[in-house]
């Protein structure tokens, strides 16, 4: 593929038609408009850590609020409820006593939105992975009436941050070329591809760069090796979203010195986004917790562990919730496929939690894992750290992500100074 971008470091990105010059033009354009600076972000998976990312890239020194399932926060101060103190929040956006809000949005919550709400900026991080078999799951409908609604929330002076490689968000963009970004791991998709040609803004990865702009003025950021959230850039995932920050952070006028900087230093804290694929450690041990997934979510979590372990991938497995019945077995053949031993929590025989499909799932592998049965998931991941080397890495999905980090993960000596132990070696 000819490449997009000439081999610079970030200069000055003044592709995107709409783009403003600096985040107080944005701000003030939004308001000029009769438009709240207000930045929603909605998808399937990643939505927490893009609104953190932009959080980060907007910096201390700029009056954020935000919302979310966790509720309302003003200036980093938690509020109680939640209808009033957005409707404060509302208020301050108007009479400048806040900069920005970002406001994160489930499935749920964005089928009963009320329409032309006026905000600023909409973002879509993803709906089905392209894959069929989401689509007979009540998510990915509540997903599909959700759009037309979340589309009304949006002017049509406002701007469209869409996931350009999932082919349920692709089409949303009719109409809405001028304002709209795609975001995904490559130009040459049909929908990024055409996009681009017609003079439209982007954000991918090129010569393992993330880059951002369009045909005019498109930049290097940085190399996705130096996205430490994304395990050294092995966690495809981490880098879209990283990507789709970057193209938020674009459209609303982010130097590229702020957005590179940030994608380069942030954490996932475990204690803020307990579900959000955390890296932590556990007596030196890297050890990523994560929510339970549908196999259609988890197998870039597979790929991704995959190439980051070295030695042994050690995977502690609680109660599936969430997860399908009929796609357990599925998911239970993805993490026999690259672990070395399933410690799964069975739970007692009075709960009435059938483990039977995620074992016989990881049974079908040519190369079965050692399989550990235990009553909790607590004794589960004691013993998988027990036997844990430097060298391994552990992998704990919980139901219960949150409580594992402090209840089970935080109980065992840890080492939390380098984000990356020397004993592992990305890509290997």
């Amino acid at each position: 593929m000819t490449s997009k971008v000439e081999h610079r470091e970030s200069p000055p990105l003044t592709g995107l038609a709409t783009r403003a010059e600096s985040f107080a033009e944005w701000r003030d354009s939004a308001l000029a408009r009769g438009v709240l600076p207000i930045i929603l972000i909605a998808g399937s998976r990643g939505k927490s850590t893009v609104m953190h990312l932009i959080g980060e890239m907007l910096g201390e020194n700029r009056r954020i609020a935000t919302r979310s399932p966790d509720g309302v926060v003003i200036q980093g101060v938690a509020q109680e409820g939640e209808i009033e103190p957005w409707q404060r929040v509302e208020s301050m956006l108007r009479s400048g006593e806040l900069d920005v809000a970002l406001w994160e949005v489930d499935w749920p919550t964005a089928s009963t939105l009320p329409p032309e709400m006026n905000i600023a900026t909409l973002a879509i991080t993803n709906i089905c992975a392209n894959r069929d078999e989401c689509l007979i799951y009540g998510d990915a409908r509540l997903a599909m009436r959700s759009l037309p609604v979340l589309l009304k929330a949006l002017p049509t002076t406002g701007t469209l941050v869409l996931n350009g490689e999932d082919f349920l968000v692709t089409d949303l963009a009719e109409g809405r070329e001028p304002a709209t970004l795609f975001v995904g791991q490559g130009i040459d998709s049909p929908a990024m591809e055409t996009h681009w040609t017609a003079g439209g803004a982007c954000a991918w990865v090129e010569s393992a760069f993330l880059c951002i702009g369009d045909r005019r003025a498109p930049s290097r950021l940085l190399n996705q090796s130096e996205v430490g959230f994304a395990l050294g850039g092995v966690a495809s995932f981490e880098i879209q979203n990283a990507l789709m920050a970057a193209a938020i952070g674009y459209a609303i006028g982010l130097r590229p010195s702020a957005i590179s900087s940030v994608l380069r230093t942030f954490r996932c804290d475990p204690k803020v986004m307990p579900g959000s694929f955390n890296l932590t450690y556990t007596g030196g041990v890297p050890t990523i917790i994560d929510r339970p997934s549908p196999s259609w979510y988890l197998r870039p979590v597979i790929r991704a562990l995959r190439d980051f372990r070295q030695a042994r991938l050690l995977t502690v497995v609680g109660q599936l919730d969430g997860v399908p019945v009929e796609d357990l077995p599925e998911v239970g053949r993805l993490l026999g496929r690259v672990s070395s031993a399933l410690f799964v929590a069975t739970g007692r025989v009075a709960d009435g939690y059938d483990w039977s499909p995620i074992r016989d799932g990881a049974a079908k592998n040519e190369v079965p894992p050692v399989i550990l049965p235990f009553a909790t998931e607590q004794a589960a991941f004691r013993k998988a750290a027990s036997m844990a080397r430097p060298a391994d890495l552990i992998f704990f999905l919980s139901s219960t992500p949150e409580s594992a980090q402090t209840t089970t993960v935080g109980r065992l000596p840890g080492d939390p100074g380098s984000p990356l132990p020397v004993s592992v070696t990305p890509g290997k």
